[in-house]
């Protein structure tokens, strides 16, 4: 097994710079998310994102229609977020989000690579852990802050009023 240190040194940021400025066609959209999103599947056979989910997500106005059967930087932006979003939160959830961003996604996109770079480093400063009880221990507590932070993204979308009006 990969000490923690490495598999946090495999997780790149796809900061807007790597990506390409020509718009893409479908295949080769699946394909770019594929390549650089690999790090962040659990199982590297899966996609990161299908034809399917791009248009479903389109479907829900998460993403903006191509123009002409291609897909623009922005288009990615989008898919970035939404892939790092959808495996702890559920389509409305996420379509509540997508809808709460400001209309410069590529402005907003900087903030994230922020937030997901300093939360990278966080966990990267975890120390080894060498027995099972207290891998075991970090497991619980990793696994409880996710249940806590989602609790509270939830109440977010939910309950605040700042958000609902």
């Amino acid at each position: 097994m990969r000490k923690y240190s490495e598999f946090f040194d495999s997780l790149d940021t796809i900061p807007i710079e790597k990506l390409p400025d020509l718009e893409l066609y479908m295949d080769q959209v699946t394909k770019f998310l594929d390549d650089k999103l690999l790090a962040y599947k659990q199982e590297k056979s899966d996609r990161a994102i299908t034809k399917t989910m791009v248009n479903n997500y389109t479907k829900a106005k998460m993403l903006p229609v191509s123009n002409k059967k291609k897909y623009s930087k922005e288009h990615l932006l989008f898919l970035i977020l939404i892939f790092h979003l959808k495996s702890i939160l559920s389509i409305d959830d996420i379509s509540k989000i997508i809808g709460l961003l400001p209309d410069s996604i590529s402005d907003f996109y900087g903030s994230f690579l922020k937030i997901q770079e300093e939360q990278i480093s966080k966990l990267k400063e975890e120390n080894e852990k060498s027995n099972i009880n207290d891998k075991m221990e970090l497991i619980f507590s990793l696994a409880f802050e996710i249940e806590l932070k989602k609790m509270m993204i939830e109440y977010i979308l939910n309950q605040d009023s700042e958000i609902i009006n």
